[in-house]
């Protein structure tokens, strides 16, 4: 599957002391208009490995988070 990247961003509780980050990026897949996929890194490590969950999965596990 070929994806177009958008546009990394950091955790906004990683803070800015450069300590454990995260780093999300919303994509999609090539000639979609629509954020498929969410990628996840460590912000240390830019150049490093990354994961991938679909929109549906990373959405629901933000909502665990919500009071």
């Amino acid at each position: 599957m070929a994806l177009e990247r958008g546009v990394w961003t950091k955790s906004s509780e990683s803070g800015g002391n450069g300590g454990n980050c995260v780093e999300v990026c919303a994509s999609d897949t090539v000639g979609s208009s629509v954020a498929t996929v969410i990628e996840v890194r460590d912000s240390k490590r830019v150049s490093g490995p990354t994961f991938t969950v679909s929109s549906g999965a990373w959405e629901a596990f933000i909502q665990t988070f919500k009071p």
